[in-house]
């Protein structure tokens, strides 16, 4: 079997998983092989013909393999690529749950999957980047976003607070104005899984560039509580080598409020502003942080013990 035409992006295979019954069928097939007609029970929203189109589709990117028996009785079996998908579904069995809103079971319908599809819609159309330090008006964020008009940015936002993927203030004065779930920033947990299984497929990349990985921070870090720290500032870097060889880094800062909210400067940090605390890694080194809690290859200065909390407890954030 060739390899895919394209490297797929983030929003690709969210998209992808959010698409009719693909997830389901990855964590139907996860416990081992199934004949075409069991695997078909498996996934009750969808026609046996829908899932055998999606078998097709999931079979050229690597993910499932298709085994024939001619001999009588004749019969079709499925099974998981070793290690694209059997990684992609322990990926899904360990942190999709956040995302789907229950144990992500193979008959689970097809309204708690699409959530994968509209937060491809968050992460590449920009308003996760514009959400991730504060809440916006529907104006403020068409001022931002240059290519979406306010009529769409209105239509995208209900759709994702219905989704539980935004939450709205309504206010007359300066009007309803929207914010990142916690379920959209728990949901970080999969795209960081999602950046390291990319690896299969770039074995020379990281998964993530530096930037994307920056807003994954920024996202997540909110969710982060340290009454023990009120009033420290924290520090992190990500560091990646771009496709020229060049060295590309991310920076952002982080305030401790008086209740031990964690907030993010929505602006890039000024040269003399000087951190309680500081992390400095790879983008490697910070995923395996996130979903391992592993922090051996990760530079660390000022207050360790800030900077220990606040890694410990992103990492329980977003299991």
């Amino acid at each position: 079997m060739g390899p895919p035409t394209r490297t797929p992006t983030i929003a690709d295979l969210l998209r992808l998983l959010g698409s009719g019954p693909n997830g389901p069928i990855l964590l139907a097939l996860g416990p081992g092989p199934l004949r075409t007609r069991n695997l078909t029970q498996h996934i009750q929203h969808c026609t046996p013909r829908t899932v055998y189109r999606h078998l097709e589709e999931l079979e050229p990117l690597r993910l499932v393999e298709r085994q024939s028996r001619e001999e009588a009785p004749s019969h079709v079996t499925y099974s998981l690529t070793q290690p694209l998908g059997r990684d992609l579904f322990h990926l899904l069995e360990e942190v999709a749950a956040p995302l789907l809103g229950a144990p992500p079971e193979a008959e689970n319908g097809a309204m708690a999957w699409a959530r994968f599809s509209l937060l491809a819609e968050l992460w590449e159309t920009g308003l996760l980047e514009h959400l991730s330090s504060e809440s916006r008006t529907a104006t403020e964020l068409a001022s931002l976003l240059r290519d979406l008009s306010l009529h769409q940015i209105g239509h995208r936002a209900r759709r994702l607070s219905a989704a539980d993927l935004l939450d709205e203030r309504d206010s007359r004065n300066p009007g309803r104005r929207y914010s990142l779930s916690p379920r959209a920033r728990r949901s970080m947990a999969l795209v960081a899984g999602l950046g390291r299984w990319r690896r299969h497929v770039i074995p020379r990349g990281a998964g993530l560039t530096a930037a994307e990985t920056a807003m994954l921070l920024r996202v997540a870090l909110p969710l982060v509580r340290l009454p023990q720290h009120a009033g420290g500032r924290l520090g992190l870097s990500v560091v990646a080598r771009d496709d020229h060889g060049e060295t590309e880094t991310e920076s952002l800062i982080a305030t401790v409020e008086q209740d031990g909210a964690v907030r993010c400067q929505p602006d890039e940090p000024e040269p003399d502003t000087k951190p309680s605390g500081w992390a400095r890694a790879t983008v490697r080194t910070w995923l395996v942080a996130l979903l391992d809690n592993r922090r051996d290859r990760m530079r660390v200065g000022g207050d360790p013990a800030l900077v220990g909390a606040c890694l410990s407890q992103l990492h329980e954030c977003l299991r």
